[in-house]
C-alpha cells in the first residue's frame, strides 16, 4: 500500500499544491494544506469510489481542507480579539467557556 501512496503523492502533489496556491495566494499555507490533503486522502482511500478521477477527488479534499483552515484562522483571530486565548495561542482563560460570539 505504501507504494500506491508514494505513486499518488508523486503524481498529484504538485498539481494539488498549484490548485491551493490559487485559493490561498500563500505558498506556506498551500504547502501545509497540501500535506493535510494527502493525509486525509490516505486515511480515507478506502472510500474512493472511482466515480471521478483521483485528481478530482484530491481537489475536493483539498478544498475541504482549505475551508477548515480558513474557518480555523477566523476562529483563532476571534479568540485573540476577544481574549479567549493570548496572542501566543498557549494561554487559555478560564472564562472562555462562557464567551459567546454575540
Amino acid at each position: 500500500m505504501n507504494k500506491l501512496y508514494d505513486e499518488i503523492y508523486i503524481k498529484y502533489s504538485n498539481d494539488i499544491y498549484r490548485y491551493l496556491i490559487t485559493l490561498t495566494n500563500d505558498k506556506y499555507l498551500s504547502e501545509e494544506i497540501t500535506q493535510e490533503t494527502f493525509f486525509q486522502a490516505f486515511k480515507s482511500i478506502h472510500s474512493f469510489n472511482r466515480k471521478c478521477s483521483v485528481y478530482t477527488w484530491l481537489c475536493a479534499i483539498a478544498k475541504i481542507a482549505f475551508s477548515f483552515s480558513f474557518l480555523h484562522n477566523i476562529a483563532f483571530t476571534y479568540a485573540i480579539m476577544y481574549g479567549v486565548i493570548s496572542h501566543g495561542g498557549t494561554q487559555f482563560l478560564s472564562q472562555s467557556r462562557n464567551m459567546h460570539p454575540y
